[in-house]
């Protein structure tokens, strides 16, 4: 019966997980600059990169539990290279953050398990003052994006990934970019999407197996 509880769960991820991929959370494609700032837009280039952390609002627990989700949560950090150009940290997060009703209801817990959508909001921090025109169309891309969250397809990491692919395309931009290296950009994107898409199924799936385990020892 667990078995039966459980492959839904998985296969309800792994759909979502590829409608995620060409979902209407993916920001919109944005021109590549016109008019008087194309120089400084060809001189800027933007460099990005992935970090993970403990995302809830409480201590991390002790033992199993807190390795498991100790990289739950992930953030991108862009910098531009615009001499004086600031780092931005972008995220993805529920909507209020920790006073989100998820954090603290279990009937909304519950209704996210199984595929339902929470507000969410994208969290933007850090200076970037003095940035080029690439910064500013990214930033553009980040505030458009669609903050329904979902579990399965919309979350912190497809957020993510998908501003990495945003990164790579306007830095590409450019001269129409090389097209081997534009469309390497949208498969990482894609195998990271759908990874993020089945990750959150595997949680419970592995909470089971430590509760499994644990209740043989004592039997």
């Amino acid at each position: 019966m667990r078995t039966v509880f459980l492959t839904p769960v998985l296969l309800l991820s792994a759909a979502r997980a590829l409608a995620a991929l060409s979902s209407g959370g993916t920001p919109h494609r944005l021109n590549p600059p016109q008019g008087p700032e194309d120089n400084d837009a060809r001189v800027e280039t933007l460099s990005c990169r992935i970090v993970s952390f403990y995302p809830f609002p409480t201590p991390p627990p002790e033992g199993p539990l807190g390795w498991i989700f100790r990289d739950t949560h992930q953030a991108i950090v862009v910098k531009s290279s615009v001499a004086g150009g600031g780092t931005v940290l972008l995220d993805f997060m529920t909507g209020g953050g920790e006073f989100h009703p998820v954090w603290y209801d279990e009937g909304v817990k519950l209704a996210v398990f199984f595929g339902g959508n929470i507000r969410g909001e994208i969290r933007i921090r850090g200076n970037a003052d003095g940035t080029g025109p690439k910064m500013v169309r990214l930033l553009d891309a980040a505030r458009s994006y669609d903050t329904a969250m979902n579990l399965y397809g919309n979350n912190c990491r497809m957020f993510c990934a998908r501003m990495e692919r945003e990164v790579e395309l306007i830095n590409g931009s450019d001269d129409g970019g090389e097209k081997g290296s534009m469309k390497m950009a949208e498969i990482r994107c894609a195998v990271r999407v759908l990874g993020a898409g089945l990750l959150p199924a595997f949680y419970p799936l592995g909470i089971f197996l430590f509760v499994y385990a644990s209740l043989q020892d004592l039997f």
